[in-house]
């Protein structure tokens, strides 16, 4: 079989290229042999992508964006991603912390949650190399039902949380702040009061 060459050409004209019949070696359109059977091309083996590209693909996946009917292009929150140490054992945490389950797991190097009954942007948990280290730039605003807040967190401390303290002014408006297992801060208010900032 003989087919003209793409985007090439030599002294003497196109140059042309010839198939794999007879079991000989093939050039493809720009000059690379290719592997080759009397059978015909044999394909190459697929690198596996590394857990860092997984964990990037899934982001991108999950992550959507949605479109509204009066507007071109309009964003959402599909999900907070954290960094930390042990994705597995954190995503155990808050799995338990917010009543929901585990959706994916990317071989332990990045954790996506289920979104949570109660509502709420999706969490996923992603594997990094460096240790957390200083106070968080993002944190979490957990809403509690209506005086049920002390009730709330007593039940996130024994699953492995640790009370910081309660901030604000109680006549007013507070919130107490705790971090998880890792040390990420988040804070929890009731849930007339988490419509406005909180800061640990």
């Amino acid at each position: 079989m003989i087919m003209p060459a793409m985007g090439r050409t030599g002294e003497g004209g196109p140059r042309t290229v010839r198939g794999v019949t007879g079991g000989r070696p093939t050039a493809d359109p720009f000059g690379t042999t290719l592997p080759y059977s009397r059978t015909g091309y044999r394909p190459m083996p697929r690198r596996r992508p590394s857990r860092r590209r997984q964990a990037a693909r899934a982001q991108v996946r999950f992550c959507r964006v949605a479109s509204l009917p009066s507007r071109a292009m309009a964003l959402s929150i599909g999900m907070v991603t954290v960094d930390c140490a042990d994705p597995v054992s954190l995503s155990g945490f808050w799995t338990a912390a917010l009543g929901t389950t585990v959706a994916q797991n990317f071989e332990d190097a990045f954790v996506m949650l289920a979104p949570p009954p109660q509502g709420g942007p999706l969490l996923a948990f992603q594997l990094v190399p460096e240790p957390r280290s200083g106070k968080n730039r993002l944190h979490l605003d957990l809403g509690a039902p209506a005086g049920g807040r002390q009730a709330e967190v007593e039940r996130l401390v024994q699953l492995g949380a640790t009370v910081l303290g309660e901030r604000g002014d109680p006549s007013v408006f507070s919130w107490i702040t705790l971090t998880d297992p890792e040390g990420n801060e988040f804070c929890v208010g009731e849930q007339e009061e988490v419509s406005s900032p909180a800061a640990p």
